[in-house]
């Protein structure tokens, strides 16, 4: 993979690392800058997780709103000119953000405002929520390493820890399933929900 600037979309506080944070790593270390906008988080607690997950995956920056759990519907307008004003400043190469079959309300409202026109020149890969999603068509190969940095940084999550889904062995046998399907030792899955491939030369004139 080689994109030089990511931009993570996170409708709540550790949807991002949950859901691809492994390809976090991975581009992190592949040399990838990349940033990360959390939509809401609760209480302080979840916001000093937050803070720390996302260092430990090697994001350059955290942002974290205050959009109403559960009402990003009625934001619709407002989070749709943060993600505009996310694309002017950043002009990603990747976006990662909630697939489009996640049936949670508000991971709905952020992926559906970040297809409508916003992000002309970026790939967007849609992460996978287990207990929300069913289906996908793309999966990236992780290591060992960026596997443990994925459950290193849910760790931190330490307000979320009674939620089954973030048990480390459920994490590791996700992994584990999704990796045997591509005969890779560990993966994540996406939904490819646009993928950009420019030549060189439209890479100059952008």
């Amino acid at each position: 993979m080689k994109y030089k600037r990511v931009l993570v979309l996170s409708p709540h506080a550790d949807d991002g690392e949950y859901g691809a944070g492994g390809t976090i790593a991975r581009l992190a270390d592949e040399g990838a800058e990349v940033h990360y906008v959390a939509f809401s988080a609760p209480h302080d607690a979840i916001k000093d997780e937050c803070m720390n997950a996302t260092k430990l995956l090697g994001v350059k920056s955290t942002t974290i709103m205050n959009f109403p759990i559960r009402r990003f519907n009625e934001h619709r307008q407002d989070i749709l000119q943060t993600l505009y004003d996310l694309d002017e400043k950043l002009k990603p190469d990747l976006v990662l953000t909630p697939s489009r079959m996640d049936i949670h309300q508000d991971h709905k409202v952020i992926t559906e405002e970040a297809s409508r026109g916003i992000f002309i020149h970026s790939t967007i890969l849609g992460y996978e929520i287990p207990h929300n999603v069913r289906l996908f068509n793309q999966t990236i190969g992780i290591s060992r390493d960026n596997l443990k940095k994925k459950m290193f940084a849910i760790s931190q999550y330490k307000s979320q820890i009674n939620r089954y889904y973030l048990d480390p062995n459920f994490i590791n046998a996700w992994s584990r399933f999704r990796g045997g399907q591509i005969n890779s030792g560990f993966a994540e899955c996406f939904e490819v929900i646009k993928s950009i491939e420019l030549l060189p030369s439209d890479k100059e004139e952008v």
